[in-house]
Parts: structure tokens; sequence; C-alpha cells
């Protein structure tokens, strides 16, 4: 069964970066740059990990609020939050802290290193 992930950034750049370098078997990318739209998505279940940056245009919910609300309704969604040096400390309360100026190249590398076995094995 394909690991489903959804990748929520304010940047459309970094998201078909991201998207294209995930186009490989195993995996599932659903993108988003409205973290409001994103909310309605992964809130209700259907991801296996969420990956959000964790600063968010101003009236969305941040990545640490989606990422809060979409474990509370799924206990097994992994959450990967994308922060700044100042954000981290809020955002390891959630789930794995990646710095926020990563490449999408080594996001990819992460995901692919720590998702890609249990996308082979099922």
């Amino acid at each position: 069964m394909p690991i489903r992930i959804a990748l929520v950034h304010r940047d459309s750049t970094f998201l078909a970066a991201t998207e294209r370098g995930l186009a490989c078997p195993g995996f599932v990318v659903s993108t988003f740059n409205d973290f409001l739209q994103a909310w309605g998505k992964v809130t209700r279940g259907g991801f296996d990990v969420l990956v959000a940056q964790v600063g968010a245009p101003a009236g969305q919910p941040c990545g640490v609020a989606l990422a809060m609300g979409a474990t509370f309704s799924n206990p097994a969604l992994e959450a990967v939050l994308l922060a700044t040096r100042y954000e981290a400390e809020y955002a390891e309360r959630v789930g794995e802290v990646l710095s926020a100026a990563i490449t999408p190249e080594a996001l990819i590398d992460q995901l692919v290193f720590r998702f890609a076995p249990a996308a082979r094995a099922a």
C-alpha cells in the first residue's frame, strides 16, 4: 500500500519540485499551498504523513495547528514540520522537525529514507 503524504507549503515551486521528486512507486503526494484547504482535507484523514511548513499566511492556521488537528483526528498520522529555529520549540511537541530552509531535494531524501521501506513492505 502506498504511503500517502500531504505536503503543505506556501511556495508553489517548492511543492512542485518535491511532488515531482516523490513521483515514484510507493508514494502518493497531495500538495496544498492554501493552509485552510489543507486543514479541510488533512483533518478528515486519508493520509499517513503530513509535511507542513510551520509559518503560514496571515489568517490561516499555522503548520503546528494543522498537525495538532490532524493528529487528533488521526493518531497514526506522522507529522513532519518545517520550522525555523525559533519555531522549532513549539513544532517539536507535535512531530519531527526539519529546517524550514530545507531544499526540495533534501526533503525528498529524508522522506524516501524514512518511509520508503514501509512503502516497499506493503
